[in-house]
Parts: C-alpha cells; sequence; structure tokens
C-alpha cells in the first residue's frame, strides 16, 4: 500500500500507468507476489509496495528499454518528500528499481524479493517464469509446480488495519464432529458475528476434496468461508496422524483455529496467531464448551460483545431423548 498522493503522481506523471503489459495492473500484481512471499522471508513490505509502483513507470517503450529503472529511481528522489520511507528503505527502494533488469542479486533480502515478485509477473508476456533466475525458496517453488493460484488467490492487506483481518479453521473435531455429521454447538452464531464484523474466514482440512467438499455444502458452512484448503491441495500423501504442519501463510491467514496442538505450535512458531480448540468428538463431548468460542472472538474481535446463548438444562435433558428419534419440537425451544 502506498500513500494516496504518491499515486496521486503516478497518475499525472506516468505515461505508462495505463499500459496494460507494464501499468498499473501489472504494478498491483508485483506488489501482490511481493507481498506473498515476504510472508515467508520477512522482506519489507512497505518497500515491496514502493518497488511495485515505481519500477517501470518511467518506461519509455513496451520492449528493451534499458534505462527506465534508473529512471524510475530518480523519479522516486524527485518525489523522496512524499514517499513515507525511512533512508535505509528509500535506499533499498531506489537500488531495487535501478538493478531489476540487469543488476547482479545484492544480499538483501528485501531486494531479491522485488524481483522475483517482478519476474513471477511473467506469464503476462507469454513466458514461464524460471526458477534458476529467481532467489526465494517459495518464490522457486511456484515457478517449478507452476502453482500460481497461490498468488492468484492472494490479497495484499491494508496496512491500515490492525489487528487480525482473516481466520483459518480446521474442519473435522473443530468445526464439525468427527462424522461429518454435526456443526460444534454455538459455531454458527460466532462464524455470522465475525462474517459481519468484517473478518475473512477460510477452512483447511486434512480431509481429501471428495469427502470434505459434500459435508461443508451440507451442513450449510459454504457462505461462511471464502475459501477452503484440502489435503489433495498441500499435502496429498498424508496418512492418518501424520500431515505436515498448516502453513496458513498460503491462504494469507493471521490466525489458526484448530483441535491439533501440533498444528498451533507451527503457525505461532512463524509469528502467527492460534487458537488451540478441545476436540469436538461426538462420542466424548457431545456438548462441546461454549466458553472456548466466545474466548475465540475475543482473541479476534475484542471490542465487539458476543455472548452465545446458553440452553436449560431442562431443553438439554428434553433434547437427548429425542436425539435418537426425531427433532425435538419447536414449541418446546420457544
Amino acid at each position: 500500500m502506498i500513500a494516496p498522493e504518491v499515486l496521486e503522481v503516478l497518475r499525472q506523471e506516468s505515461a505508462f500507468i495505463t499500459s496494460p503489459i507494464h501499468g498499473a495492473k501489472h504494478w498491483q500484481t508485483v506488489e501482490r507476489n511481493g507481498h506473498y512471499l515476504a510472508n515467508f522471508n520477512g522482506a519489507d513490505k512497505a518497500v515491496l509496495s514502493y518497488f511495485a509502483y515505481f519500477h517501470d513507470c518511467m518506461r519509455e517503450n513496451e520492449g528493451r528499454d534499458k534505462g527506465h529503472g534508473p529512471r524510475g529511481a530518480v523519479f522516486a528522489m524527485k518525489h523522496r518528500d512524499i514517499i513515507d520511507l525511512n533512508d535505509v528503505q528509500f535506499k533499498q527502494l531506489t537500488d531495487a528499481c535501478k538493478g531489476h533488469t540487469y543488476g547482479t542479486r545484492p544480499a538483501c533480502i528485501t531486494i531479491n524479493t522485488c524481483w522475483d515478485a517482478d519476474r513471477l509477473d511473467l506469464g503476462r508476456v507469454g513466458i514461464d517464469p524460471d526458477a534458476s533466475y529467481l532467489h526465494n525458496d517459495e518464490a522457486k517453488r511456484i515457478a517449478d509446480e507452476c502453482d500460481f493460484a497461490k498468488l492468484i488467490n492472494f490479497t495484499v492487506k491494508d496496512k491500515s488495519k490492525q489487528g487480525i483481518n482473516k481466520v483459518v479453521f480446521d474442519l473435522d473435531n473443530t468445526l464439525i464432529c468427527e462424522k461429518g455429521e454435526r456443526v460444534r454447538l454455538g459455531m454458527f452464531e460466532l462464524l455470522s458475528s465475525l462474517k459481519s464484523n468484517g473478518i475473512e474466514m477460510s477452512i483447511w482440512t486434512a480431509s481429501t476434496r471428495a469427502r470434505a467438499e459434500s459435508i461443508i455444502d451440507k451442513l450449510g458452512l459454504n457462505e461462511y468461508f471464502i475459501d477452503v484448503v484440502y489435503r489433495d491441495d498441500y499435502d496429498p500423501d498424508a496418512t492418518w496422524g501424520k500431515s505436515l504442519p498448516k502453513d496458513i501463510r498460503y491462504s494469507n491467514g493471521d490466525m489458526l483455529v484448530d483441535d491439533s496442538k501440533k498444528n498451533i505450535e507451527f503457525v505461532e512458531s512463524i509469528g502467527l496467531k492460534g487458537f488451540h480448540i478441545t476436540p469436538y468428538i461426538s462420542y466424548v463431548n457431545p456438548e462441546p464448551d461454549l466458553d472456548e468460542l466466545e474466548q475465540i472472538h475475543v482473541m479476534i474481535l475484542p471490542e465487539v460483545a458476543f455472548k452465545i446463548k446458553r440452553e436449560s438444562h431442562l431443553l438439554k435433558r428434553i433434547k437427548r431423548l429425542f436425539a435418537k428419534n426425531k427433532p425435538v419440537p419447536k414449541w418446546i425451544e420457544c
């Protein structure tokens, strides 16, 4: 995200902002690619954003314009007073602009990430990015596996928004019971509140697409989640009790809610948030603790009041009587 006044200067002074190849659409894609890679290597996202908008802004043609990088750096220097970077960041920006086409790779991870973000968008001109010309491990993996969907599905977060913006939920034993028959008590209330307050949510499950897709649809969970990561997507060779940790950076997540302590420990080890929820196993705890869902809500939206309505002990007893035979009559719940 760059300062609005900088974007206005670019609109006024860059002849290439409307270019279909090297214009604003490309700049936005480079910013997105850079922010995605920065989740893995800690590159400076502010520098990445300014590089994305400055590196091609002073082009004079769509072909081999050898001087366009240095001209972009000079343009940045001309407008130094409105670029909200410190001196170290600003030098990284200008160095990245100067060398992004013909420069020798420096040790700076931020500059390397700038260049990888640019080269990962070569597909727009019909060129497949070559991993041998990329620096970062995740960039190389994307090129080798042609996994550009990870980039396409990623969005740059508004840096003015603090806190948790996207929550990733495990499916089995977290959202639903182990049989895939019921949604955890109180979960719909939690999901509804998060959605209505602008929180994005996704599901990350160790179940296969073939199993999970129909369950998610049947239980009415689709409307709450913007995407789903299935076992097929991240660990097709997983076996029961043994799978790769859920690296929620792939789905741009800020927080994971999971019944697996291993997965929670992993996301916390990479600087993200996690909530280890008690497994929802129907024959062990048919009525999961609602306090946990309220605690999750406080972690995500601390200033928004949220309380799940509890059922009376009498209603619970009646429901147990009806559970094996037929639904509880509506008049009893009123």
